[in-house]
This record gives structure tokens, sequence and C-alpha cells, in this order.
């Protein structure tokens, strides 16, 4: 995250260098995760009170582990944070002090961004700061754009968190890359500066000390060229109409049984998730995501287990539910041709039937 250059991954120019932006910093890590895990350990060195964290009930999976284990400091409220926030602040829950920070996270099921950032009051709601993690949004999503333009125009810094990998580089594993980027709005007051400077300082110790930092080589060379952005775009797209399709198809043939497993379907459209009743253990579901993927190959399929998705495979991977005891398995359908998506949606949805009975 010391790698600065001219020509980078690039959010909307309205949303990073509006009218309402005083500062904008950028800068890189050797993973999307790894931008997270600067970024938290950074803000635990910052802060010498407690921080509290409010983010939506299935916040990504990886970063709750994260904050569970590594942060002292933080305690985390995952809630329907739409529904909470329209609230109003006279909800008690809503008359909070201290240190808060506001997370939202792309990979919720509904993230409904732009409503949260809508809903805040002109005060803010007594946040000390937003850390948005966008990685399931394009860089140039209006959604992006509308929400930081909301909190610059609140006096609310935020933080953009990202992985790079998975939507801006055309599923090419070429390198792994994550970013943060430091928002300062232009009427942000004296704590609210004091702190972000903070974490920005501290960020950029977690990154060095823990080996972080990305090389150059990081950097895919083609991201000047607007055909390739294009091409991206398309190639998005398809893997959003890939998992609706398959994600409707294995809804359809579960609709046959009296189902214990359901099929969760998610605003991005970049993944679905099959969850499974607590019955079933975390040993026994990893033994059924390997038999999965084999079965898969079997069928010609490039199948893998890996926790992201976007790439050029389909991934899968097993984890908990954030606040409760279940389980599910998220499958990631990259973008296969029409035939091999019509036989991993019944390769899937029979799977699905079969370890039921």
């Amino acid at each position: 995250m010391d790698l600065h250059v001219n020509c980078a991954v690039e959010y909307d120019p309205a949303a990073t260098r509006g009218a309402d932006v005083e500062s904008a910093v950028s800068w890189y890590a050797s993973s999307g995760m790894s931008a997270i895990a600067a970024t938290l350990i950074g803000l635990e060195a910052a802060v010498s009170e407690s921080a509290q964290i409010w983010t939506h009930a299935d916040c990504y999976f990886e970063t709750l582990e994260f904050l569970k284990r590594y942060c002292r400091k933080t305690t985390v409220t995952l809630c329907e944070l739409e529904t909470q926030l329209e609230r109003g602040p006279s909800d008690p829950l809503n008359c909070i002090a201290g240190l808060v920070i506001l997370y939202l996270d792309s990979a919720a099921s509904s993230p409904n961004v732009e409503r949260i950032a809508g809903s805040l009051d002109p005060s803010g709601s007594g946040y000390s700061l937003v850390m948005f993690d966008t990685s399931c949004f394009e860089l140039s999503s209006s959604t992006i754009t509308t929400a930081v333009c909301r909190f610059m125009k609140l006096g609310l810094p935020t933080l953009l968190l990202r992985s790079h990998l998975k939507l801006d580089f055309l599923g090419i594993e070429y390198a792994r890359l994550g970013s943060v980027t430091f928002l300062i709005p232009l009427n942000c007051d004296v704590a609210r500066r004091q702190l972000v400077i903070a974490i920005a300082k501290e960020c950029r110790a977690a990154a060095r000390y823990f080996g972080l930092t990305p090389p150059i080589a990081c950097l895919y060379p083609r991201l000047d060229q607007e055909e390739f952005h294009a091409l991206n775009r398309r190639r998005v797209d398809l893997i959003r109409y890939n998992n609706l399709y398959v994600a409707k198809s294995v809804r359809q043939i579960l609709a046959s049984i009296c189902s214990r497993v359901t099929v969760r379907t998610f605003g991005h459209g970049l993944y679905f998730t099959l969850d499974f009743p607590s019955v079933f253990s975390a040993d026994r579901l990893q033994s059924l995501q390997r038999q999965l993927v084999e079965l898969m190959r079997r069928h010609g399929i490039d199948a893998k287990i890996a926790a992201s998705f976007g790439w050029d495979c389909t991934t899968l991977v097993v984890y908990q539910i954030g606040g409760t005891t279940q389980r599910a398995l998220r499958v990631a359908v990259a973008d296969h041709p029409d035939a091999v998506i019509r036989n991993l949606a019944l390769i899937l949805g029979d799977w699905a039937r079969e370890i039921q009975e």
C-alpha cells in the first residue's frame, strides 16, 4: 500500500473528485482481504477507546471472522441496516454515542447502499466514518457514486475498500490486488478528520509490517484501455445472468421435494448460496463440497474450492452465516458457455436433492 501509480484502477471521478471532496488518497494492497485487514488493524491502532461497527446481518464472512479474531477494541452489531436507519433518530438503537463506524458491504444479499445513504440524517446519525466494501459493484457503478456523494455532503469521511481481481481484470488470475481509498469531505469536522488521518497512517504501517504491499507487476497492463473495460462489463453481465439461471433452476428442482436446503440469491448477482439447516455439521458439508467439485469436474466443468468469485471457473466455499449457527455453500458460477451452464444447473440441483434423501 506504499504503491502510488498514475494509471490505476479508478472509481468514477464524480465520486472521488467531486465538489464536496477535499482529499482522496488511494493505496494498494496485495489482495482485497489484505486491504480490509490493514484498514481494520489501522483502526485498532488508531483509537484509544472501544469502537462500534454497525453492518449488515450477512456481511462478508471473512470480514466478520477477521473482526472476531483480531479486533479486540471493536464490537460488531449485525442488523438490517436499511430498516434500522429508516426508523430515524428517535429510535433508541439509533441514539448512538462514541466512536461508531457504518460498514457497508456490497456482498450482502440486499445491501441497498443508496437507500441507506439517503436515510442518514444531516448530522450523519452520529457515525464517525463510513467503510464501504465495493468489491461486488463495478468501479463505475452509480451506486458507489451516489452513496459517496451523499456521505461527502454529510461530512462523513469514507473509506472505499476493494478487491480488484474479482470484477476488474476480465477474470484473468493475473495477480491479486486490493485497495483502500480514503475520502475526506470539505465540511469534515476536526475529530473525524484526525481519526481518518490516524487510521490511514496506521493502515500504511500495518501493510508494510505484515507484508501486504503489492509489487508493481500486480497492476494489469491494459487498465488504461476502454475496450478492455467494455469487455469486462460484458463478462460481468454474463456472470450475473448465469448465476440467476442456475439459482432459479436449482430452486425449481428442490421445489419437487420437501427440501431442507434453501436457495438464497444476492442483489449483486455474482453468486448464490445453498443454505443448510444446523443438522448439517461443518465436517459433513466440507466433505459434500469436495464431492460436488469432483462431480462437476467429471462432467467437464472447471470448478474449484475457493473463497472468491468472478474467476474464469466456478468456485465453491462453505462458510458460517453471520450471527447464526447455520452454514451455507456459496456457489459462484463463471461465464461458462450456455451448454455448460445448463448442465451445471442440472448437476447441482440433482446433487442438492440427493443429499437430502
